[in-house]
């Protein structure tokens, strides 16, 4: 027996194993990137309308400050973000600093019950907030907010299932009524 075939299984063995983790890692890139790329899902970077070429996206599923930089990085347009948290608590954007400074131009904050002051102060140091009291003030105040071309995106950054769900058809429901 030579050399070359105790060597050749173990190079087959090695060429199914890369094999193998390449078609694994596929499966996982794919799966990735389902989770990721931009999809016309309900609630998840939905187009809800483009309105005098201002384009309404409901992202209400970004219940994440994660979630809700992604949208902003892929977004090409600018963005006038509408926020709103559906927590008790505050919110830390800290690490999502740089991409709101970079592609939101204006934040319309819906709050009502004035608990979100240190948030808003830390969104403060990179773009303007707007504070609201209700979704109808905040749908009206972006689409005058914003220029042809951008975008107004709901997402919540916060909260449950259930909430950004019901947020969301409000949200859905104002941009109809402009």
């Amino acid at each position: 027996m030579s050399v070359e075939d105790l060597i050749s299984p173990v190079a087959n063995q090695t060429s199914w194993t890369e094999k193998a983790y390449q078609n694994i890692y596929k499966m996982r890139s794919k799966a990735l990137m389902n989770m990721f790329v931009r999809q016309s899902t309900q609630h998840k970077h939905q187009h809800v309308a483009t309105i005098g070429g201002i384009s309404f996206f409901d992202d209400a599923f970004a219940l994440s400050p994660n979630a809700t930089w992604f949208t902003f990085y892929q977004s090409t347009t600018s963005v006038i973000w509408i926020l709103e948290n559906l927590n008790t608590s505050s919110i830390d954007f800290t690490e999502q600093l740089d991409v709101i400074k970079d592609k939101v131009k204006q934040i319309v904050f819906i709050d009502d019950s004035n608990n979100n002051e240190v948030m808003i102060a830390q969104l403060k140091k990179v773009v303007n907030v707007v504070v609201v009291k209700d979704m109808h003030s905040a749908v009206e105040l972006a689409y005058h907010l914003a220029a042809k071309e951008s975008s107004v995106i709901y997402s919540p950054a916060s909260g449950t299932i259930e909430q950004a769900q019901q947020r969301a058809e409000e949200f859905i429901q104002q941009v109809y009524s402009l």
